[in-house]
């Protein structure tokens, strides 16, 4: 039976699934490749706003944004394509070249190499740029049902858990990508801005590509993508199509029966992968270990499961997130033991830990280190200790699990938190009182004596934009404005402003460095009432805290 085409009113549903907070922004983007997903994707999108956008609070325009590898012979065929297609469909199209060999760009990649993982960053680097330079705020990729199944294999392989089994989100933020400024997955305060939504995530190749056909929409399929040697991924990809046998449901479940699901014949036999990739084995184990966890052996539905099961305990842990519990100091986080008792599900109780370790830590938002890489030991001993009842409050100790979070014990009054005191807490005063309580804070680790040195930032004002942004610590972002600042001193070329950490909570400090002159230009006080607030008599200085609970993976 073939598949049949998507529906304009059903990638209407799909899209509307993938809203980011509030509401659509103004433009979107499309990451065309030129192959048959992002190219149905941006007919869907622009027939779908060309129909229902008005009503449905859609974007107004649409930007194909094609990079241009310069690695393949298909290239320039792919590029035309995708400029024909944009024509006809009446949306923009910006089509960019990988400066190969231009920082932060490395020089190409020789022929006969590995080069996908090397692509894949690159085009998200100027993908990214397109989208500052448009300001554009949402970017639309083609993944769909089978890529993800094959995500989730690699990750199963690779020793991930339950939250790698839940594979890709249909919506996420960008991210911070690398902690340095020159690497080329670095993204800071602008992919914080940005988000990236994938509709195709429940639909299959197949239906795709009946899509494309119905539609008369031309497309290149990228050979690589049936080169099982070429990567891991297109390795499974071909193991997949080994498999020619009937799904079967073997389990009951409550999601009911799924239809049953064949993969076609491969011309290449399983001996000749295996003699190709040695771990044969693995992707097979990987392959059972997702259908004991989900209980079906269609990989597609199992799929659905994980993720479905991941999208609400991460909206469960947001609401959590969201519960009053007091002033907290910029950049921590207070955990009150006595809110989350009656959250019992283990799974629940990580995922709640994992975005607060996000919130808090250094480590570039988004990425595997700023949740502890997902290690199953650290976040267990976090919720261990974090809902532990059973020790007494004096004798509790500050410690760390990962992701450079510290957690410390301390006594909550008021607006303030104060140092846990030696011996028992005080008699007549209990957990439950609103004068005084024990609470745990997460907070920034003090940095080693090497990230010490990291931290402090230096601006030379002779070498800086008029406006300059900077993401410090990964955690504040601080805008400087020379032209603000050149109304109250007298800037040189030679003058300096440096950030540099202050407080116990590693808070930023801001100084106008002028010859022989220091002058504090801001810095976090908390003089002024109860907590730390940015204070700074300078309108060309301003601090805010760039990290949210939310929107990862």
């Amino acid at each position: 039976m073939r598949a049949p085409p998507i529906r304009v009113t059903e990638f209407l549903q799909l899209l509307q699934r993938c809203r980011p907070p509030g509401a659509w922004p103004k433009s979107i983007a499309v990451a065309n490749s030129g192959g048959p997903d992002s190219m149905c994707l941006l007919y869907l999108l622009a027939q779908t706003i060309k129909q229902y956008g008005h009503a449905s609070g859609l974007p107004t325009s649409i930007y194909s944004v094609h990079v241009d590898h310069c690695l393949q012979p298909a290239n320039e065929e792919m590029k035309k394509k995708v400029s024909d297609l944009a024509s006809v469909l009446d949306v923009q199209d910006v089509q960019r070249r990988i400066p190969w060999g231009r920082p932060p760009y490395p020089p190409r990649p020789l022929l006969n190499t590995p080069f996908e993982e090397l692509a894949r960053d690159a085009r998200s680097r100027l993908i990214l740029k397109v989208l500052q330079v448009q300001h554009i705020k949402c970017v639309a990729y083609g993944h769909h049902a089978d890529d993800q199944v094959e995500t989730v294999l690699m990750r199963l392989m690779r020793g991930s858990g339950q939250l790698g089994a839940s594979g890709m989100r249909r919506l996420r933020r960008w991210g911070m990508g690398s902690t340095d400024t020159s690497d080329i997955r670095y993204a800071g305060v602008a992919g914080m801005k940005r988000w990236i939504i994938r509709p195709f995530l429940e639909i299959s190749k197949d239906r795709i590509l009946a899509t494309c056909e119905a539609n008369g929409i031309d497309y290149v399929m990228d050979p690589s993508n049936f080169q099982p040697d070429a990567t891991l991924r297109n390795y499974i990809r071909r193991t997949l199509a080994t498999r020619e046998t009937p799904v079967r449901e073997e389990a009951a479940s409550t999601m009911g029966s799924p239809s049953p699901v064949i993969l076609p014949t491969s011309q290449l036999d399983a001996g000749q992968i295996r003699t190709t990739f040695p771990d044969f084995s693995q992707v097979e184990h990987a392959i059972h270990k997702l259908q004991i966890m989900t209980g079906t052996n269609d990989l597609k539905e199992a799929v659905r499961r994980t993720n479905e099961a991941q999208c609400r305990l991460d909206m469960l842990a947001d609401q959590f997130m969201r519960l009053p519990r007091g002033r907290a100091e910029p950049s921590t986080y207070v955990f009150d033991p006595s809110l989350p008792r009656t959250v019992v599900d283990p799974a629940l109780r990580q995922a709640i830990v994992r975005k607060i370790l996000l919130y808090v830590s250094p480590m570039p938002w988004g990425s595997p280190a700023a949740e502890a890489h997902g290690s199953q030991a650290s976040l267990e001993r976090i919720v261990r200790t974090l809902w532990d009842t059973t020790t007494p409050v004096h004798e509790r100790k500050k410690f760390s699990a990962g992701a450079k979070v510290l957690w410390t014990p301390v006594m909550k009054k008021s607006h303030r938190v104060y140092a846990l005191r030696p011996g028992p807490i005080t008699p007549g005063v209990s957990e439950s009182s609103h004068e005084e309580k024990p609470v745990w804070i997460a907070h920034r680790a003090p940095p080693s004596s090497f990230e010490a040195n990291q931290i402090v930032t230096h601006l030379n004002i002779g070498a800086i934009p008029v406006t300059c942004v900077v993401l410090w610590d990964n955690r504040f972002c601080i805008t400087v404005k020379l032209d603000q600042l050149a109304k109250e001193f007298e800037l040189r070329s030679s003058d300096s402003i440096s950030i540099s950490a202050d407080t116990r909570w590693l808070l930023p400090f801001v100084r106008l460095n002028t010859g022989s002159n220091s002058i504090v230009i801001g810095e976090w006080s908390n003089l002024s009432g109860p907590g730390y607030i940015w204070k700074t008599k300078h309108q060309g200085v301003t601090c805010n805290y760039a990290r949210k609970f939310s929107g990862a993976r």
